[in-house]
């Protein structure tokens, strides 16, 4: 097995460098997909794409089960000739899963006493990248880099998807996404600057999310009505500060 250290930069972007040596020696395609395997996650498999400089994302998921896990932290992994095996330290914390017994949380679906529907993901392939023009491009941005992110893609929000849950948002929101983690369902709201969310009328009870290009919301009284912000901008920086991805 190949021993790994985890840097502050990986937690941040979900992801793992698996080093040029580790991908040589299995015969790693990069840019491809593959399945991700941790041990003590047994029965959950991520899946991550390989970068040139040995960056594999899709491991948000694993960063919550293993909160143990600090900057600095050597993990093993091993290629077994279909997925990639982590060995963590320590044990995972319990899986969370909905408890319909539970109090009220503070997701969007929750409060509104959503109906509990499954939903099919859509299944996202590999994506160009350019500067967004309007929403649309913030959507294909976001699916370029979601493996970086908390979330996954699920579906449009469209009024089908409000009537199966049995709620009433407006204006509507834009998209239902999938958290890592919990597989809870989040309301997503998508805008090139975070400060059109509050301009188009969008209240901060009915999304649990915002996806943004640019946060350029400052005024403190204005940003309290934000929910979450996503900003892929500051996102792609990272990314490019480290090398871990060519736009």
């Amino acid at each position: 097995m190949t021993k790994v250290r985890i840097t502050l930069s990986y937690m941040d972007l979900n992801s793992l460098n698996l080093g040029k040596e580790f991908i040589r020696q299995h015969r790693l395609s990069v840019g491809r997909e593959y399945p991700i395997t941790v041990v003590g996650m047994e029965g959950i498999e991520l899946v991550g794409t390989i970068k040139k400089n040995g960056l594999i994302g899709g491991l948000a998921a694993f960063y919550q089960r293993f909160p143990n896990i600090q900057p600095d932290t050597e993990v093993e992994i091993e290629f077994d000739g279909r997925a990639i095996i982590v060995h963590p330290p320590g044990a995972p914390v319990g899986h969370p899963r909905f408890n319909p017994e539970a109090p009220p949380s503070e997701y969007v679906l929750d409060r509104k006493t959503a109906r509990r529907v499954y939903i099919a993901p859509f299944a996202l392939g590999a994506l160009n990248t350019w500067d967004p023009k309007g929403e649309p491009d913030v959507y294909m941005v976001f699916g370029r880099l979601a493996e970086f992110t908390p979330y996954r893609y699920c579906c449009a929000a469209s009024q089908e998807i409000l009537d199966k849950f049995g709620i009433e948002i407006e204006p509507k929101p834009d998209a239902v996404l999938i958290e890592a983690g919990t597989d809870r369902y989040v309301v997503a709201e998508f805008e090139v600057e975070s400060s059109r969310f509050i301009q188009h009328g969008h209240k901060k009870e009915d999304i649990d999310v915002l996806i943004c290009w640019k946060d350029d919301v400052t005024d403190a009284k204005d940003r309290e009505k934000l929910p979450i912000v996503l900003c892929l901008h500051s996102l792609i920086g990272k990314l490019l500060e480290t090398g871990d991805l060519e736009l």
